[in-house]
């Protein structure tokens, strides 16, 4: 059986909840199944049809992002976007006519794909995100893909327009890395009745949401600092913990002191749920895929809801795992990282990871963040700063001495750098060889730094430590 598609190589952005392709790469090939094997080939700058990869299928998965376009295929080498028909917004080369005629033969794969219920009977409530493990079951399609010869030789014509582009099915840590340039203060934005808290950027990089002391969240524009905006918690004497975006960037999750976590709709500025943690709330945040929204106090008590009802799931309240100090999503969000005393742990969200332990000497793990391609990050409060590879039985690939106790971690969403904070000090290190890139702490600097957060792009890095820095990088 041999389906037409495009084919990129993607690495996950969390905080766009997009993949990010590797520019240029983007390749109309032939995907085909044949004895259990799996392999993707298309034509090179001569004409000639090469084999791009080849994997037993019982080695491979498929996540659909969308039943009628596109999905993440999951192989040993790597993770690559294929799409059923033209990637969104284009393919260099082909005329509106001819994607309307790809878009065409992809309604007619996608409809054959719900003919043979492709989709497993465990995960068909979770719709567009539905995971297909059993690439075998595609076989069933030969049959009607008889039907579909004209479709593909049309398609085997067109892809002739790509022999100009080449396919290089890199591995993250393979790909060009940006450089990082010099980093220069922006602005600081100071608010006028109380201090800043927490900070995050909206997902299209057009906004700061900074949570403040007096019950407010501001809306500060990251190019100059102006006020864009704010909305007020109802409440007596209430501050703002802690502030985060809905992957789509609807919706803003915040955290309150009164022990509430409070989703706002940001098209009509309205209060709109509450979820009743119940104790002095510290963090609140959503999965990637915002299926969950996450929170925990300063009792360290974790908490799962539904984001989309707010109903509660459960608390994380096993003995080994109910005193966490910190935690974070996966990026696939299908797991949990959870920071503890002397330990972190990967906690399993879809029933198909183990769970698994690492013990970090006597430290207070007091930070875990995970980098877009999957590693985790794990911060001490003697100031270490471990990058672990959790699909690797947590093999240990970086360690870093930043000199002060790391309470925040957060790589930029370009996949290149590691911005790190805590008492007294905020550093940027390169994520690949711990190499220490910039160091923004204020001279003298007394205040506790609460978080940091990147832009979508990667330029600009914002510090919440009672003011609100906001930094350029050049990159």
């Amino acid at each position: 059986m041999t389906l037409s598609m495009f084919l990129a190589p993607a690495w996950w952005d969390p905080k766009n909840r997009t993949m990010i392709l590797d520019p240029g790469t983007i390749v109309c090939g032939l995907l085909s199944v044949d004895e259990g094997v799996l392999s993707f080939s298309a034509e090179d700058e001569d004409g000639d049809t090469v084999v791009l990869f080849a994997y037993a299928v019982e080695d491979l998965t498929v996540t659909w992002l969308d039943m009628r376009s596109a999905g993440d295929l999951h192989t040993p080498g790597g993770t690559h976007r294929v799409y059923l028909g033209p990637p969104t917004g284009g393919v260099p080369g082909l005329s509106q006519s001819q994607l309307d005629t790809l878009a065409g033969y992809a309604q007619q794969l996608a409809d054959l794909v719900d003919q043979y219920s492709l989709i497993s009977e465990d995960s068909a409530d979770m719709g567009d995100s539905a995971e297909v493990t059993n690439l075998a079951s595609w076989a069933g399609l030969a049959g009607d893909m008889v039907q579909m010869v004209g479709a593909v030789t049309d398609l085997v014509r067109i892809r002739r327009r790509f022999r100009a582009l080449k396919l290089r099915l890199a591995d993250p840590n393979e790909r060009a890395r940006p450089v990082f340039g010099e980093t220069a203060l922006r602005f600081v934005y100071a608010h006028e009745s109380g201090y800043c808290t927490r900070a995050a950027f909206s997902p299209d990089g057009t906004r700061i949401a900074v949570g403040c002391s007096d019950g407010t969240i501001r809306f500060v524009d990251p190019m100059d600092g102006r006020d864009l905006g704010q909305l007020n918690a109802e409440g007596d004497d209430l501050v703002i913990e802690d502030v985060a975006y809905s992957p789509e960037g609807d919706l803003l999750l915040t955290a309150v002191s009164d022990g509430t976590a409070r989703i706002w709709n940001l098209g009509t500025g309205e209060e709109i749920l509450q979820l009743p943690h119940g104790d002095t709330i510290d963090r609140a945040f959503y999965s990637p895929d915002a299926f969950l929204i996450l929170t925990f106090d300063c009792s360290l008590t974790v908490k799962l809801w539904l984001a989309e009802t707010g109903e509660f799931l459960g608390d994380a309240d096993d003995d080994e795992v109910s005193k966490a100090t910190c935690a974070a999503f996966h990026p696939a969000a299908d797991r949990l990282a959870l920071g503890s005393f002397g330990r972190f742990s990967i906690e399993d969200l879809d029933g198909q990871h183990s769970r698994s332990e690492v013990e970090c000497d006597d430290d207070v793990v007091q930070a875990v963040a995970f980098h877009p391609g999957g590693w985790l990050g794990v911060g001490g409060d003697s100031g270490w700063i471990r990058l672990y590879d959790v699909d690797s039985d947590n093999r240990l690939l970086l360690e870093i001495d930043s000199g002060s106790d790391v309470g925040h971690l957060c790589f930029s969403p370009n996949h290149a750098w590691l911005a790190a904070s805590g008492q007294d000090q905020v550093t940027i290190w390169d994520g690949a060889t711990g190499a220490l890139l910039a160091d923004l702490s204020r001279e003298g600097q007394a205040a506790t730094v609460w978080a940091t957060c990147w832009s979508p792009d990667s330029r600009i890095l914002a510090v919440a430590d009672t003011t609100l820095r906001v930094y350029s990088i050049q990159n």
